[in-house]
């Protein structure tokens, strides 16, 4: 994804998901990486600016919806 960060400034960044994990059936990309984008639009992948490994997904149905087979 290619978008402006506003918390960081409005920086334009590139953000790639990897790692992908089946939690109860949900696929969910365990590795977040956002990195600044140069002028060119090209990225710079020397220096992650926002990093987010997941271990642990945990689903929880609200009360008022009946649980899917």
């Amino acid at each position: 994804m290619d978008y402006i960060a506003e918390v960081n400034g409005s920086t334009l960044v590139g953000h790639y998901t990897s790692r992908h994990r089946s939690f109860d059936g949900l696929l969910v990309a365990t590795r977040r990486r956002v990195f600044r984008r140069n002028p060119d639009n090209s990225v710079n992948l020397n220096l992650p600016s926002i990093t987010l490994d997941i271990h642990h997904v945990e689903l929880v149905r609200s009360g008022t919806e009946e649980a899917q087979p």
